[in-house]
């Protein structure tokens, strides 16, 4: 789900989606989206991704085989389908992920977008995975969390993960 405000945002409740259900896992976290006025700076918008998937958990906790075959976690896709090559970069301002879920940013294209996460929330029992490609790297970038590890970091073969510095 995608939330877009362009002149205000009051919104005091919770964001909640819920992933799909079926006989042998349950499906990635729900997703939800929101992109708001800085209240501070009426002019720019600030970026919220919220994973959260009811505290189901992935039937194998890493990713064995990259996504061939995976199910139980959240990806953001970058892809050929949204222009010639793709996104050039992804910037969230805020990630959450709890509920035991599992977020997953993986590049179709071959420019391998670059992905920062200027804040990175959750319960601790979420996990973040960081996968790269044949054709290149998969970098993520963080620059500061509510407590020294809201998640669990798993980096697979060419995946780069950078951490705020003072860590």
């Amino acid at each position: 789900m995608a939330i877009y405000a362009d002149q205000s945002y009051r919104f005091t409740g919770h964001h909640v989606a819920y992933g799909g259900r079926s006989h042998t896992e349950t499906g990635g976290a729900g997703t939800v989206f929101v992109q708001r006025p800085d209240p501070a700076d009426n002019r720019t918008h600030i970026s919220h991704l919220y994973i959260d998937n009811g505290g189901y958990q992935p039937m194998k906790p890493f990713m064995e085989n990259g996504v061939s075959g995976d199910s139980g976690r959240s990806y953001v896709v970058n892809s050929l389908q949204f222009g010639t090559l793709g996104l050039e970069s992804f910037h969230f301002d805020q990630v959450t992920i709890s509920g035991s879920g599992h977020l997953v940013f993986w590049d179709e294209t071959f420019i391998m977008a670059p992905v920062s996460v200027t804040t990175l929330h959750g319960d601790r029992t979420g996990l973040l995975h960081v996968i790269g490609q044949q054709n290149g790297w998969q970098h993520v970038s963080l620059s500061s969390s509510t407590s020294p590890f809201p998640v669990g970091f798993r980096v697979y073969e060419r995946g780069r993960f950078s951490l705020p510095e003072g860590w």
